[in-house]
């Protein structure tokens, strides 16, 4: 089973990190790791990640004092990366459930594919998609 590192760039996303590492440790897949990411935010974010990776060991922080911006986030979770494959997933957004398996299949079908995705749904705060 191959393994897979999700990196969780968060700035100012307390709010939303609960539900969106959850969503990512709720994947019916082995060999996973999740890297938060905390940009030097000054709401709960820090606090929110450290209670996750608390809960469960599959996820890991990575934390500076002050704010370097979103690309520094995103080069920070490619770089700390190490698993057979990597997804990027936004603070503020969620995995569909068994969306890592069905990529991973997929991946695995086809050796050559190197990149896949899939079909982005907006939940508003009304609830409606």
């Amino acid at each position: 089973m191959p393994s897979i590192d999700v990196a969780v760039p968060c700035y100012q996303y307390g709010r939303f990190l609960r539900e969106c590492v959850t969503s990512i440790t709720r994947q019916d897949v082995d060999g996973l790791r999740v890297l938060v990411i905390d940009n030097g935010s000054t709401d709960d974010s820090l606090a929110v990640a450290r209670d996750l990776a608390a809960a469960d060991a599959r996820v890991e922080i990575l934390t500076v004092e002050e704010n370097r911006g979103a690309n520094w986030s995103y080069n920070a979770g490619i770089d700390w990366a190490s698993a057979d494959y990597f997804l990027l997933v936004d603070a503020d957004a969620m995995l569909a459930p068994g969306s890592l398996r069905r990529a991973l299949d997929v991946l695995a079908s086809c050796p050559r594919l190197t990149f896949c995705f899939g079909a982005e749904a907006r939940l508003y705060e009304d609830g409606t998609i």
